[in-house]
């Protein structure tokens, strides 16, 4: 019997055949494929596994679009039980959309589930945040942060400094920044890219620096940040620089190290350099190719550019939308219209890339240059996308070039809709009516201008010399530079006139000027002044480069937390006023004399110009300047009013900056120079002695981070009678203000002088008593900006030690007397838990205490070092504060913080039956013009241990009555 053969086909394994499917995942190219894959896990039962639904997530966000998010939102939610891992995923995917809010929205949902966040988290959400701006949300998430006790890790901390970076909070991330214990090269990297986004390239630079002395190696992120501040400050030595470290630590291997050098030579005007570093390049992708063909057309050489993009062509490299914006820049400033509108509408329809604010702004600048205005206006107004207030400015310009009155007009309305606070659409419409004759016009633009308040920024020229960038602004007459600086343009003027050169006043209108007037309001043009600095300090064949409207934060003291600048830019780079303050004979200061007597911009208003030049605010926030006026007025101006009217104190206040030389120059001519070094404090004022005479001349010294003191304010005093400075025959001992024969008025100038700090020696000094200041909250937080609890939460209901401060007894005070003895935490380690009760800070930013009490140590602690210890400083105010418990020595008399107002009588009175001593004290002006209870002050002798009766006393007025706020 013949056997049976049975042939049999081998049957894989159900669950090796399920996973070979899900293995294609990585491979899909589109969601049609993944949804074939979706629909092959629900046949098999496998449309909830974990594993399964999680790869398909990934997937849809690694190139996230509108769909396919929609999708994988889909799939999370029939997760039934989604871990934090996966919603890492959707998180990212989210953050790198369009709609990167949903990534907020779904993790509100994910928190009520009970998902705690992990490292990788927060990462995501604070880079949606940044990308949606949404302010609100990043509080709460950053509140969130520190809840997690997330604040400092290494993950989370750079995505923080990314997101307020992102937002404009660059002060915000630097106090992020400046928590980290031990910051490594990431967290630097964030803080240093965030400097240079923000156009702030000064702060950028020297953290660059500090990361470098760190011992920490910078990576090829680091270089880009670095190169890309160079090429913000027009710093070409200092790129050259940058450079040389690059070749050095072979970060030229990296494309978009070399794509960086190639920008930032181009922006700092070496095309030669840009060009060798493009051609000594060995891989060449599209930026690098764009950042040259950018540079040919910057530098005006059209016939390059375009060249340069066929080679590119036939290179087979893409171009992308940089490339196209460096071509259209290149036909604009040719004024070829036809190669533009080819290039123009190549982009969509040969290499599909969709057009841009800024490509549309060429077009526009392309057909006004050609004197197509009406094919330009009409261009606009049929855009896509709704244009901007810079591309009808951009075509506004052009109807100045080509004369055309009612196309400029109309240009001027479509901009006011959007933007009527810009200074330069005045003056150019106006400029273009006077040439037509229009003057009726011309005298309502102006009024208009002037009603609206609206300041022309002036134009601003910056010039390297040494490694320091110097920028000088136009129209600033004799106030922002040296009178030697101005008659050096005066010769090199006359000069060019011996050599046939005629002053072009054509486009200077003012029917009220005749042609010397209109050449003289040309002549101290920013190029002008910038080129002239370059010919005085510079060898003969030197090349000069002069940088237009750019911006660069000169020096403010390190030792701020921060430092925002004016809404009218930032100031030059000279000695600014800071204040003008009525001073007694013995030195001290009256503040708040008049609460009824309130700052009034209308009285100032022709002087607006001036102050924001030479009197503006550095501090946080700033503005126009008015907050920092109103305060200088209420706070000293009133007590000068029976001299000084409000007018005439701002006035004379300029007046005085204007007839000083330039201190910056005078100092340099003597060989200190703004580069960091230490210079002796006695030389700087023996110097100022002999250029200003005799007078009454000290300087202010603060510290930096490092312990430095550093050359912050020089004071100088005068005589009330006349703005010029009156002789002193005393000298100066101590670094401080010396008393005058007669009542005095103090011009205080506050340094600003370039990118490096000018460092001091400020000895310690003897002192013949303190001040114990004690400060109720209540006030504080009424009347200033803004007020921070400590991390240790909202203080008690009572007075809180400000300061224990040494004094002289002729009012004047010493401070940061002694850089090489810093503040040290471990000194006072049993002492912090009644500090953080006793002596908290409500100033922002606030935090645990060690900020308030290092300055309070450094500036006025080290001035008693000589009689007790740092350990002894804090001790000792803390006993005076069991001694003078002023909380209840008013109770005890009825005085209480529920928002009543007491006699000034009344109050000393109570204070002195409890403790014994004649207390000062200084008020606050609330924004009704009340006056308010701010802080006490009793004297205490040198050992820190008695109080005693005050030999003198701060000079102030209070209201006649004083309201006790609540807290």
């Amino acid at each position: 019997m013949a056997s049976l053969a049975i042939q049999m086909t081998p049957i894989s394994h159900p669950k090796a055949h399920t996973q070979s499917r899900i293995s294609l995942i990585p491979k899909c190219t589109s969601l049609t494929q993944l949804q074939q894959i979706q629909a092959f896990s629900i046949k098999t039962h496998l449309q909830y596994d974990l594993s399964v639904l999680s790869k398909l997530i990934n997937s849809c966000t690694l190139n996230p679009t509108a769909t396919s998010m929609d999708y994988a939102h889909q799939l999370f939610d029939q997760i039934p039980h989604p871990d934090i891992v996966v919603f890492n995923t959707m998180a990212r995917g989210y953050s790198r959309s369009t709609t990167p809010f949903r990534a907020i929205s779904l993790f509100s949902q994910v928190l009520s589930s009970g998902i705690f966040p992990d490292d990788y988290t927060f990462p995501a959400l604070l880079k949606a945040c940044a990308a949606c701006k949404a302010l609100e949300e990043w509080k709460q998430l950053h509140c969130y942060v520190i809840k997690c006790g997330m604040q400092l890790n290494i993950f989370v901390c750079p995505a923080l400094i990314n997101m307020y970076t992102e937002c404009s909070a660059v002060d915000v991330a630097r106090q992020v920044f400046d928590k980290m214990p031990e910051p490594c090269v990431v967290v630097h990297n964030a803080m240093i890219t965030g400097y240079a986004r923000n156009s702030r390239p000064n702060e950028a630079l020297a953290l660059f620096r500090e990361l470098q002395a760190s011992g920490l190696k910078p990576t090829d992120v680091t270089m880009l940040s670095a190169l890309s501040s160079c090429a913000l400050l027009g710093a070409l030595d200092l790129g050259k620089w940058i450079h040389e470290y690059v070749k050095k630590n072979r970060f030229d291997r990296y494309v978009k190290v070399n794509t960086a050098l190639i920008d930032m030579y181009s922006k700092c005007g070496s095309l030669e350099d840009a060009v060798s570093v493009f051609e000594n390049m060995s891989v060449k992708d599209t930026q690098a190719w764009s950042a040259m063909i950018v540079a040919y057309a910057t530098h005006g050489n059209v016939s390059k550019a375009m060249l340069m993009f066929e080679e590119m062509k036939r290179a087979r490299i893409r171009p992308d939308e940089i490339t196209l914006l460096g071509l259209l820049y290149a036909c604009s400033h040719a004024g070829l219209v036809e190669e533009g509108c080819k290039y123009f509408y190549s982009m969509s329809e040969k290499y599909g890339i969709i057009p841009r604010i800024k490509h549309y702004g060429c077009m526009v600048d392309l057909l006004g240059r050609s004197g197509r205005l009406r094919e330009a206006y009409k261009f606009i107004d049929e855009l896509p996308i709704k244009p901007t207030p810079i591309i009808w400015r951009t075509l506004l310009s052009a109807c100045a070039s080509h004369g055309d009155v009612d196309i400029g007009l109309r240009v001027l309305e479509q901009i006011f809709e959007l933007d009527d606070s810009h200074g330069g659409d005045y003056v150019i419409i106006s400029n273009l009516c006077a040439r037509a004759g229009r003057w009726e016009d011309v005298d309502y633009l102006r009024k208009l201008m002037k009603d609206r308040g609206v300041v022309k920024i002036p134009g601003c020229s910056s010039i390297e010399m040494k490694n320091v960038v110097h920028e000088f602004f136009s129209g600033d007459g004799e106030r922002s530079v040296s009178k030697v600086l101005h008659q050096a343009v005066d010769e090199l003027i006359e000069e060019l006139k011996l050599a046939g050169y005629v002053p072009d006043t054509s486009l200077v209108f003012h029917s009220d000027m005749d042609d010397r007037d209109r050449e003289l309001s040309l002549r101290y043009h920013s190029e002008k002044l910038a080129i002239t600095y370059g010919l005085l300090n510079s060898a003969a064949g030197t090349t000069i480069r002069v940088v237009k409207n750019l911006r660069w934060p000169g020096l403010y003291s390190g030792t701020q937390q921060s430092c925002c600048y004016p809404t009218t830019g930032k100031p030059a780079q000279h000695f600014i006023i800071s204040g003008f303050w009525p001073s007694f004979n013995n030195g001290s200061i009256p503040t708040y004399c008049d609460p009824n007597n309130h700052f009034n911009e209308t009285q100032v208003s022709e002087l607006i110009g001036y102050l924001q030049t030479d009197w503006p605010s550095l501090a946080c926030p700033s503005s126009n300047g008015t907050r920092l006026w109103s305060e200088e007025w209420e706070k000293h101006g009133t007590c000068s009013q029976s001299n000084l009217p409000q007018y005439n104190y701002f006035l004379q206040g300029l007046a005085l900056i204007n007839s000083l030389e330039d201190i910056i120059l005078l100092l340099q001519a003597e060989g200190i120079q703004a580069d960091g070094k230490v210079y002796n404090s006695n030389s700087i004022i023996d110097l100022l002695k002999l250029a200003y005479g005799e007078r009454s001349v000290g300087i202010e010294c603060n510290r930096d981070a490092s312990g430095n003191s550093q050359f912050y304010q020089p004071y100088m005093q005068l005589h009330n009678s006349h703005p010029s400075y009156q002789p002193e025959s005393e000298k100066s001992e101590r670094l401080r203000m010396k008393s005058s024969p007669s009542d005095l008025i103090k011009l205080l100038i506050l340094g600003l002088v370039g990118s490096s700090c000018l460092s001091v020696l400020c000895a310690a000094e003897d002192f013949d008593f303190f001040y114990f200041v004690q400060q109720w909250p209540g006030s504080f937080c009424d009347t200033k900006t803004s007020c921070c609890y400590p991390t240790t939460g909202k203080p008690a209901a009572d007075f809180g030690i400000h300061g224990l401060w040494p004094n002289y007894k002729d009012g004047s005070y010493p401070s940061n007397c002694d850089p090489n003895n810093p503040f040290d935490q471990s000194q006072i380690s049993d002492l912090i838990s009644s500090m953080q009760e006793e002596w908290p800070t409500l100033a922002c930013p606030s935090s645990s205490g060690i900020a308030f009490w290092t300055h309070e140590w450094e500036k006025h602690g080290t001035c008693s070092e000589t009689a007790i210890n740092q350990h002894s400083y804090f001790a000792a105010a803390l006993d005076l504060k069991k001694k003078a418990n002023l909380l209840q020595a008013l109770q005890s008399a009825g005085i209480k913080p529920n928002g009543e107002s007491y006699t000034l009588a009344d109050i000393k009175a109570a204070l002195k039956n409890a403790i014994g001593y004649t207390p000062y004290i200084e008020c606050n002006v609330d924004e009704s013009g009340n006056s308010q209870l701010y802080q006490v002050y009793l004297c205490v002798d040198t050992n820190g241990s008695d109080l005693i009766e005050c030999p003198i006393f701060p000079h102030g007025k209070c209201g006649s009555s004083i309201e006790f706020p609540t807290f």
